[in-house]
């Protein structure tokens, strides 16, 4: 729900546009406007924080909250290159910012986990901004989570806070 409250306000701020919001699913799940097919979304959340990703081209955004508990090694989402250096490791901070740049990629193409990660390889990235794969990507870490973005341009972000969310 909250999710949802964030891309009304992006929305709003961003595009002028208020009032009820019609979305949609492509065959994988992912979601669009029903009444904006030019302008695309994307939503994650984890239990820390909320992302919302908005633009005139396909777009994917994952936030993650690093929990060494929630890690795992899986050649269908990770290369040989990326399962050797994570498994010499075990660095949680390295497999969350490998996580949510896969994830921001698969969301973006609009396949999900479908399409599988262990095509896509993240060994030599930094946080900030990179390019790779014909995507420009956004890398973040806040308070104890990671947060990417994947996209066609670059991006600028606004921070909206609980009073916002709350109060429309």
């Amino acid at each position: 729900m909250v999710a949802y409250l964030l891309l009304s306000i992006s929305l709003a701020r961003e595009f002028g546009i208020t009032g009820p919001i019609q979305t949609a699913f492509n065959i994988y799940g992912k979601p669009y406007l029903k009444d904006y097919p030019d302008i695309y979304y994307n939503l994650s959340h984890c239990r820390l924080g909320v992302a919302c990703a908005l633009s005139k081209a396909p777009v994917g955004v994952d936030i993650e909250a690093i929990d060494e508990s929630r890690m795992f090694f899986s050649k269908d989402i990770m290369t040989p290159r990326e399962l050797e250096r994570l498994c010499a490791t075990k660095d949680a901070e390295q497999f969350f910012r490998l996580w949510v740049l896969k994830e921001a990629t698969l969301k973006k193409a609009g396949t999900g986990l479908v399409d599988g990660a262990a095509h896509i390889e993240f060994i030599d990235y930094d946080e900030d901004i990179f390019y790779a794969y014909g995507s420009v990507y956004h890398l973040k870490k806040l308070s104890g989570l990671y947060f990417a973005v994947c996209g066609s341009h670059p991006v600028h972000y606004v921070s909206v806070s609980c009073d916002e969310l709350l109060n429309g």
